[in-house]
């Protein structure tokens, strides 16, 4: 079944009072954080293109092993660091540049594959220089909540972007965008990526894609972040302990049917966390369990050391009642974002940001969201601690 936004209706059916109150609470509140220091955009093919220029790293970076439930950094006045990011950045800004429109696939896919998806035509603007805009409605933006940020633009007379919610800098409106409209252009699959990337792997791209694409997130999205990490750590006196944290993240239910026809077995979990623990020598052991499915928690639950501190990801617990007891097809995600008029993409987005507090992390990146995670973790948390984490990947993705 494909899910259609106007089956949920949009932020248009919203009350004036509901209109009034998230007005009052987001006016303002999503200012552009970026300054523009740029050079005129040049593409490069340079060997050094996703090195880390530390000098400019931010000093406000958590560097306590244990501190109260706040988050390494303020995801909301981060920039982009690695070379291709800035490039990025550099591209979305150049008002001289015309803009072609991207459109969302019919929303039955996951948050993930639309963040690698969107990737595919950054790509593609990068090489042939134009700018990418997705005004579409976004099944992952919280109807209520997204309301103010999304009305900002709305009686402009070019389109405005899906991810002025979440992502407010990932792509910017400029002066002149009705004069400047292209052609929609196709997307740049895998093997498309493959072609053009040379000595840049894909892999690669599209770490530096998704490092853009957060840098930084609105207001709205961390406040979701240090709302599930009270809730999360609340068992721990609400410290994250951060220098001896695993975060799983464990995508059973539908992925199955993209898996090769099976999961990642949970034994593999549990000898990854004792390899991590003994290669790093932990005193103390605290996992973070990431997973949309109650199975793949209980069968961790079941073999997991008893002397293992375990958390759960807020994001399951709210996202719990829509999924159990449910008939699994595919892209359950997806339909549960529809049916929560877009609730669970913010809950998503919180979610992330909390399971990127862990130095440690299990992942199989042939899921979408392990992969986003892994792009986070080492373009994002790596290039402000120096490299701190370190992660195993039960299950790799070929392109």
């Amino acid at each position: 079944m494909k899910i259609s936004r106007k089956s949920r209706g949009t932020s248009s059916s919203l009350t004036p009072a509901i209109r009034r109150v998230a007005g009052l609470a987001f006016a303002g509140g999503f200012i552009m954080l970026y300054v523009a220091l740029m050079d005129r955009f040049v593409p490069t093919r340079d060997a050094e293109l996703f090195a880390i220029d530390y000098s400019q790293l931010s000093s406000s970076l958590s560097t306590a092993p244990h501190t109260k439930t706040t988050l390494r950094f303020d995801w909301s006045k981060i920039g982009p660091y690695s070379v291709v990011a800035k490039q990025l950045r550099d591209l979305q800004n150049n008002c001289s540049l015309p803009y072609s429109l991207q459109k969302w696939r019919p929303q039955q896919y996951g948050l993930g594959s639309d963040l690698h998806v969107w990737s595919g035509y950054l790509w593609a603007g990068l090489n042939n220089n134009f700018r990418i805009m997705s005004p579409d409605d976004w099944l992952w933006n919280d109807d209520e909540l997204c309301a103010a940020s999304l009305a900002k633009y709305a009686n402009a007379s070019a389109p405005s972007s899906s991810f002025n919610c979440y992502m407010p800098s990932a792509e910017p409106q400029c002066p002149d965008d009705q004069k400047l409209r292209k052609g929609r252009v196709p997307y740049a699959s895998c093997g498309k990526l493959s072609e053009w990337t040379d000595n840049i792997t894909v892999p690669d791209f599209r770490a530096a894609a998704t490092e853009f694409a957060f840098s930084p997130v609105s207001p709205l999205v961390l406040a979701e972040a240090e709302r599930q990490a009270k809730l999360v750590f609340r068992d721990n006196g609400g410290i994250i302990p951060r220098e001896e944290l695993i975060t799983i993240h464990v995508r059973w239910g539908d992925k199955a049917m993209e898996m090769d026809r099976r999961n990642v077995a949970i034994m593999q979990y549990i000898d990854a966390i004792k390899k991590i623990v003994d290669e790093n020598k932990l005193s103390s052991v605290h996992v973070l369990v990431c997973t949309e499915d109650p199975k793949a928690l209980k069968a961790f639950r079941e073999v997991a050391d008893p002397t293992w501190n375990i958390y759960v990801d807020q994001f399951y617990n709210d996202y719990l009642p829509y999924r159990e007891n449910r008939v699994i097809v595919y892209n359950v995600p997806s339909h549960i974002a529809n049916e929560t008029k877009g609730k669970a993409g913010l809950w998503a987005m919180g979610s992330l940001l909390v399971a990127l507090e862990a130095n440690f992390f299990v992942l199989a990146t042939k899921s979408n969201w392990s992969r986003v995670m892994n792009e986070l973790r080492r373009n994002v948390v790596d290039s402000r601690c120096n490299g701190c984490t370190q992660m195993i990947d039960l299950k790799e993705y070929e392109c």
